[in-house]
């Protein structure tokens, strides 16, 4: 179901023995209490896209415009949901799983070699959340950042407990910032709103002369929101605390097309006008 991008949902029992009213629950490991469970039943729930959000993300895409998608689902969840939105291109998602089964039965060779074929189009750089250890992870962000030269766009997935472990660790900022600085999108998921505010706050300071903006319609991405330059909140089914911690509040996603392609660029051009005609009435009345 995870694979269909349904929103999963596992529901499971376990008797427990030896239980005492002198034990305090607050103090039990979840570890202890969350194994040995026999699985009761499994629901999985469609979570609908508005209308042409696909289109628009393509839009955004089109115009150069790096698109991430931070989120709490888990990473099959996360995946499809992408290839639904357009978020990932059903071509990287083919190329990625052709490429895996030609290095399953084939030795791979890391870099491109002397004489190789022109760049290729595309792949998906699924970067492992097993690896907790720092040195494991810098030699596989090492490999994806000399991989990642031999196609023409590329796209990254990453969990929200392995981009924690790399925010924190500062030998690995310049490696992961120039992976994420080229992809052409990204999801990062089981990710915490603190994290979601964590990544956005660590782009901020990788790029200098770019501006971020956030779009969340919950409680969980008012962070992110707040971190952002700019802060779009969507007013749906999960409340308005986004809309009422935004800079701009909308009701459909595809509203955003309009504000960054129309209402942005003629507010600047406006804006320049008015500067320039305050000079000249100010050089005026100088004279």
């Amino acid at each position: 179901m995870a694979r269909q991008g349904l929103r999963t949902l596992c529901f499971a029992s376990r008797e427990i023995t030896n239980w005492s009213d002198d034990i305090d629950p607050q103090d039990i490991m979840p570890e202890e209490i969350e194994r040995d469970l026999h699985l009761l039943c499994v629901t999985g729930v469609e979570d609908l896209l508005q209308d042409d959000v696909k289109s628009c993300i393509e839009d955004f895409r089109h115009a150069g415009i790096s698109v991430w998608m931070l989120t709490g689902d888990k990473g099959l969840t996360a995946q499809e949901i992408g290839v639904s939105c357009g978020l990932i291109s059903q071509e990287a998602k083919e190329a990625t799983a052709m490429e895996a089964q030609a290095v399953a039965e084939t030795v791979p060779t890391v870099g491109p070699a002397a004489g190789s074929p022109a760049k290729k189009s595309v792949r998906i750089f699924t970067i492992s959340e097993n690896d907790t250890d720092v040195e494991a992870l810098y030699d596989e962000l090492r490999g994806i950042n000399v991989l990642r030269t031999d196609y023409k766009k590329y796209q990254v997935v990453i969990s929200g407990v392995t981009i924690a472990l790399v925010l924190k660790t500062p030998r690995l900022h310049q490696t992961i910032g120039e992976i994420l600085l080229g992809c052409e999108s990204a999801i990062v998921y089981r990710s915490s709103p603190a994290q979601k505010a964590d990544v956005v706050d660590f782009m901020k300071s990788r790029t200098n002369n770019a501006v971020t903006a956030a779009i969340g319609d919950g409680a969980n991405d008012v962070n992110m929101i707040q971190q952002a330059h700019l802060g779009f909140g969507l007013m749906g089914k999960e409340g308005n605390q986004a809309s009422a911690f935004s800079d701009y509040a909308f009701p459909r996603f595809k509203d955003l097309r309009r504000a960054l392609f129309w209402h942005g660029r003629p507010f600047a051009l406006r804006l320049n006008n008015f500067v320039i005609w305050c000079l000249f009435k100010s050089v005026t009345n100088a004279a």
